[in-house]
């Protein structure tokens, strides 16, 4: 769900970089996840890993040096998180780590007594500051969880999806008792 306005978004400099993104925050955290991700990637280091969903890409930088052919044999791989790997990979160390409200993973959080925050992983991955703003003013909501809103109306951040479904082709006038939380 895009909730905002994406220009600032847009406006990120990657001139020197062939991507940007959020970091797929369950690569690095708990600590075991950072050699396991390590190992099993081929990489020196995990800590500009970033999720494949939302990224800006620098396709003249990409054409330029021919990361395509890169891409296509690292997609021959048995890559466990296969396009989001081939990204990390191919483009390792041209990465521009981008704040999570760019790309708000509801697998990285939690909600108690209606209140949402971020759990453990995303706590220990992203600065606090950065946790606050991504919930006071998410940008993009990705909903990469198992639990989603179109099947359990109160999954996280659910309100959101809800919002904008109501706008959708798809929407019929019966569901407002769902979005509402009626039976």
């Amino acid at each position: 769900v895009v909730d905002t306005d994406l220009t600032d978004m847009y406006r990120t400099n990657v001139d020197d970089f062939y991507v940007a993104g959020v970091k797929a925050a369950g690569y690095m955290y708990p600590e075991w996840k950072i050699e396991y991700e390590t190992q099993r990637t081929g990489l020196p280091s995990i800590s500009q890993y970033i999720n494949a969903g939302v990224l800006i890409m620098n396709l003249a930088k990409m054409r330029k040096h021919n990361l395509q052919d890169q891409f296509l044999e690292l997609a021959k791989l048995p890559l466990q998180s296969q396009d989001q790997d081939v990204i990390n990979i191919a483009c390792y160390n041209s990465i521009k780590i981008l704040p999570p409200k760019f790309n708000l993973m509801t697998k990285y959080l939690t909600q108690e007594k209606g209140r949402c925050r971020f759990n453990d992983i995303g706590q220990n991955v992203y600065a606090a500051e950065e946790c606050a703003e991504a919930l006071s003013n998410p940008v993009i909501i990705h909903f990469a969880d198992k639990r989603k809103p179109w099947n359990e109306r109160n999954s996280i951040l659910s309100r959101y999806w809800w919002k904008y479904f109501k706008y959708s082709p798809y929407y019929l006038p019966a569901y407002d008792a769902l979005a509402n939380g009626s039976n």
